[in-house]
């Protein structure tokens, strides 16, 4: 990703500078390279921790969360009952694979994992389409 990323502003080098000029798009900027950091330490730990399939359900799970949070504070514009309820029975599903896990050694470590993976979907970059 970082080598990916000094390629693409070196490509765009001229256009990339007059936009950080603005220190407005500076604090996004600086939020998207904290995400990109983040994400992947976060990720690829939670699969280390609590396993591929509840680290990827509750990274994943947990984005209709994080981006119906999102659009309320940024356009305070209101989650529908649909979503809500749509969104308690993926979290209770969620919360059912994460608690039936039973005779895994690594059960004492699920709760970091679990915080790892909706870390790993919190920041700036809320969506699938960015894993």
């Amino acid at each position: 990703m970082a080598v990916g990323g000094a390629l693409l502003f070196t490509l765009s080098a001229r256009s990339a500078r007059a936009t950080l000029r603005n220190c407005s798009v500076r604090r996004w900027v600086l939020a998207g390279v904290a995400g990109i950091v983040v994400y992947p330490l976060a990720f690829y730990s939670a699969m280390n921790l609590v396993g591929v399939a509840v680290g990827t359900v509750v990274s994943l799970g947990s984005a209709p969360v994080f981006a119906a949070g999102i659009e309320f504070l940024a356009e305070r514009r209101a989650v529908t009952r649909l979503w809500t309820l749509c969104t308690l029975v993926a979290l209770l599903g969620t919360i059912l694979l994460i608690t039936g896990r039973q005779s895994d050694q690594a059960a004492g470590s699920a709760p970091l994992g679990v915080l790892l993976g909706l870390l790993a979907r919190s920041g700036p970059c809320s969506s699938p389409i960015c894993s």
